[in-house]
């Protein structure tokens, strides 16, 4: 698949999206999946999501169904089957979950990770790890009870040889010594990036991320990887 739109219904107009990930809004109900490496192969798995606000307790539901999938062939792509979300958090933008909203400012963009390829027999394991700020407007950064600023990265990570991968293992460095990496989500303690199933040949994964508490400004390489090279002959 190469595009893929998505239908979010929300159940009151009282229900606001206050955050999303790997989603760019088409329009009042439709979304469109990005960061995804452009081709999703069979077995390939996104990750996307989003958080909502309402001020009504009985209401915060979201139905998500599948609008259209591009493939290079028509007949690929099985029409989607529609599911409900479960109830969403209630209250004002600014819980529990993001922390006090935060102020105006953009945050830096981070640097783009390093690459690490291995070559063997017929195959080349070869993934590359980027990571960016998420932007004020998307709540994307805010100052905690103690003054710190935080500030949300999102990261992909992108197969970019013609194996396929299997584990991917990332390392970080922060600018600042008195910064550090707060929360963190599709990574284990040891920063395995761990929700998605193979990458395919070209393909990517957008759903991982962290959240740097201080003015440091962080950098991500990929420090360990595994590949099945026998799709290569």
């Amino acid at each position: 698949m190469t595009d893929v739109l998505l239908k979010l219904q929300a159940d009151a107009a009282t229900v606001t999206f206050t955050q999303t990930w790997n989603l760019a809004q088409v329009d009042a109900t439709t979304w469109r999946l990005i960061n995804f490496g452009g081709i999703m192969y069979p077995g390939q798995v996104a990750n996307a999501g989003f958080i909502i606000s309402s001020s009504a307790p009985s209401q915060g539901v979201v139905a998500v169904s599948l609008v259209s999938a591009t493939c290079a062939n028509s007949g690929d792509c099985a029409t989607g089957t529609t599911t409900t979300g479960t109830t969403g958090t209630t209250g004002t933008t600014g819980s529990s979950t993001t922390g006090t909203t935060g102020s105006s400012t953009t945050g830096t963009t981070g640097t783009t990770g390093t690459t690490g390829t291995t070559t063997g027999g017929n195959g080349v394991c070869s993934v590359s790890a980027t990571l960016s700020a998420r932007s004020s407007q998307n709540a994307g950064n805010w100052t905690d009870d103690a003054g710190r600023r935080n500030q949300i990265y999102d990261i992909t990570v992108t197969n970019t040889g013609n194996c396929i991968v299997t584990a991917v293992r990332l390392g970080f460095t922060l600018s600042d010594a008195t910064s550090f990496i707060s929360q963190r989500w599709n990574l284990d303690a040891n920063y395995n990036v761990n929700t998605y199933g193979p990458i395919g040949v070209n393909g990517g994964f957008g759903g991982a991320g962290i959240v740097v508490t201080g003015n440091g400004v962080p950098t991500v390489s990929v420090a360990d990887k595994a590949c099945d090279c026998s799709n290569v002959h």
